[in-house]
């Protein structure tokens, strides 16, 4: 299992672990943060028919987008269990790049939301360069202020966006701004 997944599933299941898991899931769920709408109406603007969002968890970004064709991965399998009975849609656990590798599906949209600030830069360029194969967009959920806390992988996202042969066609504000997440981006392929 890669280091990232590694690290990503140890501070979800610890999460889980200390809060209680049904609890944890449903509270995260039902957060109704302004973040929330925001994601959803960044998804919609380009009238996507399908989505697949990488990083899930719960699938609380995919909630109100239950009209679409829907689809997403996690490592954490319990999150995606609960997901699986709270949408319609295809959602499956990954242990690692590797299983996203062998998917040979295309969406109008992929999403990937607050994800990217746990995976070093090497594993984030790999993942870019298979999620753009995924999607005729990619929305990317980021801190784009370059203020981190020490934990976390300060990313030049305007440098691995380029460098990744992605475009930016759209950048807005969250209204909520969090050390994950800051800014949507939309990207488009060169």
């Amino acid at each position: 299992m890669n280091r990232i997944y590694r690290l990503l599933l140890e501070k979800l299941t610890l999460f889980v672990w200390i809060h209680g898991k049904r609890k944890v899931f449903e509270k995260y769920w039902l957060d109704e943060g302004r973040n929330r709408l925001a994601i959803q109406e960044f998804i919609l603007k380009s009238e996507p028919k399908s989505v697949f969002e990488f990083g899930m968890f719960v699938g609380r970004n995919l909630k109100y987008l239950s009209h679409l064709q829907l689809s997403g991965c996690d490592i954490n399998g319990k999150a995606i269990q609960f997901a699986r009975s709270n949408l319609p849609g295809d959602f499956f656990t990954i242990s690692g790049l590797e299983q996203l590798n062998t998917l040979d599906v295309t969406y109008d949209t992929v999403v990937c939301v607050g994800v990217f600030y746990a995976i070093n830069e090497r594993e984030l360029k790999k993942i870019l360069y298979r999620l753009k194969k995924m999607g005729n967009e990619l929305i990317i959920g980021c801190n784009f202020e370059k203020q981190y806390n020490r934990r976390f992988y300060k990313h030049d996202y305007e440098k691995i966006f380029y460098e990744s042969n992605l475009v930016v066609a759209e950048i807005e504000e969250v209204p909520e701004k969090g050390p994950a997440l800051t800014h949507l981006v939309r990207l488009k392929i060169k």
